[in-house]
Parts: C-alpha cells; structure tokens; sequence
C-alpha cells in the first residue's frame, strides 16, 4: 500500500515520461548534481531497471538505466566496455551524462532492451536468486537477447555526436557581384586606368616640343604654333 501512495504521489508531483531541458552549457557542479536528482525523482525511474527495487541509487551511464546496488555489482562484473557503472551520490557526474540519463532513463531503455519476451527467469524482484539475476543480465547487456532484432540499442557516445551537430548548418556562401566591363578587377588595373586617363593624347614630338591634353586642345595648341611661322 505504501509503495502504491509512494508511487503514485511522484506520478502528480512530476509526472511519468516528464524530461528537462538541461543546458548543455552547464558548468556548475552543484547544479549539475540537482538535475541529476531531479532525473531520480521522476516515477519511470523510480525502480531498478534490472530487479524493480524500490529507489535505486547507482546507474549504468552508457546505458542510461538506473539500478539497485545489487544489480550495479553485477554489471560492473561485466566489464566497463560493456556497462559503466556510477554512483548518484559519490561519484562526479558531467553535464553530458547527467542529460543522456535523462534522454533515456528506464522507461525508454526498457522498450529498446526488453522489445522482445524474456526467455530466462519467470517473475523478477528483490528476492530473485544472484545467479538468475546474472544470467538475466549478461543475456540483457552483453548479449542483447531481448533486444529489437531491427534496431540497434542507442549509445551515449552517439547521441553526444548527433548533438553536436545540431544547429551547427553551413554557411552559406555569398554571391560575389558581376562587375561591369569597364571596372577593373584588382588595384593593379584601377592603376593602370589612372594612368591612362592622364597619359599624353597625340603629343608630337620634335621642334614642337610635347603637348599634353584631349585632341581638340592639341589641334589648337598646334595651329597657333603654325601661324607663328607663316
């Protein structure tokens, strides 16, 4: 009857399936440690993912599961390449495990770990046999025998990197304009302009000495030097 009030005043108070959106920015220890409480209070979380005892206190981080200490001994007996196992409370958490344990939690990693029917053990509790509970979780874990055939279990490292590379879209590049004809395309050619636009325009050389100018200018330049010998 306890366990039935205790479960169902979590339900009210936080509601099952409930997520946070927690910064992946966070750099506070503290702060870190509070969602990570939070995540435990939430009812999906609210049993061993192995046994369903009551309020577990350790989690399988790559898994993204929380467990009762009996089970976490059994899964750190697995190896760290198959379960990584840490305490909520003595161990130091990071931001990026404390939001996969909140993207996964029990309650999803039981539909991708348990799709299939059990074949081992018949109803599982706290008072299941060690070695039942063993061999349950070697075939769950290291096996993956209950597992979806189709679709491969999540992994942490996975998710970081899908993450990642949300928000982060290309650039795009900017159109550079057409430039006219008559623009030049560097300084070098805007030089080249300059100079041309200054340069000598039908400048005769020899006793009339060099005349600068536009050609009417020339002409007349030229004509009055005539009529000083005519």
């Amino acid at each position: 009857t306890v366990s039935v009030l205790y479960w169902t005043y979590l339900q009210r108070r936080w509601g099952a399936g409930k997520k946070m959106n927690i910064p992946p920015d966070t750099t506070s220890e503290e702060l870190v440690s509070k969602y990570l409480v939070r995540i435990l209070q939430n009812p999906d979380n609210a049993e061993c993912m192995d046994c369903t005892a009551r309020a577990p206190k350790w989690a399988v981080v790559n898994w993204g599961i929380f467990v009762c200490i009996r089970c976490s001994g059994m899964h750190r007996n697995l190896g760290t390449h198959i379960s990584k196992v840490k305490s909520c409370n003595l161990d130091k958490w990071t931001v990026d495990e404390v939001r996969w344990m909140d993207k996964m939690g029990n309650a999803r990693a039981k539909k991708i770990l348990e799709a299939r029917p059990r074949r081992i053990g018949t109803v599982l509790g706290e008072r299941t046999p060690n070695s039942e509970m063993e061999t349950l979780i070697k075939a769950k874990y290291n096996n993956l025998e209950f597992a979806h055939k189709s679709k491969k279990p999540p992994t942490m490292r996975a998710w970081l990197k899908r993450e990642s590379k949300k928000g982060t879209t290309k650039p795009k590049k900017e159109k550079k304009p057409k430039k006219d004809i008559v623009e030049s395309d560097s300084e070098e050619s805007e030089e080249l302009l300059t100079e041309a636009s200054t340069s000598p325009v039908g400048s005769p050389n020899g006793v009339f000495g060099q005349v600068t100018g536009d050609p009417s200018t020339v002409d007349k330049r030229r004509d009055e030097l005539l009529s000083l010998f005519s």
